[in-house]
């Protein structure tokens, strides 16, 4: 289980009327304000942690992972519809 929740994400984003989230590995997670971006007092997220709230949203196997990003709309409640995107999803190749 992922150390961030969804559930938690999502209520802070509705609760401070941000427009995004966004995580990136090593730094704590912030949502857009307006014209500005904060970081949420929450420690650094790891990769794992990215990786299982992608695949909770995304599933295994995303589409469009050959693009290089997927996407999946979901929603929150009865009050908001949120879109997941994930970058650099292409698939890894090996030998």
């Amino acid at each position: 289980m992922a150390s961030l929740q969804w559930d938690r994400l999502l209520e802070t984003c509705l609760r401070r009327k941000a427009s995004d989230i966004l995580l990136s590995v090593g730094a704590a997670p912030m949502i857009r304000l307006a014209e500005s971006w904060r970081s949420l007092q929450v420690p650094p997220v790891d990769s794992a942690t990215i990786q299982a709230l992608a695949t909770e949203q995304l599933g295994e196997s995303p589409a469009g992972r050959e693009e290089g990003y997927s996407y999946s709309d979901f929603g929150y409640g009865d009050v908001a519809r949120f879109r997941a995107t994930a970058l650099g999803t292409r698939p890894q190749m090996s030998c």
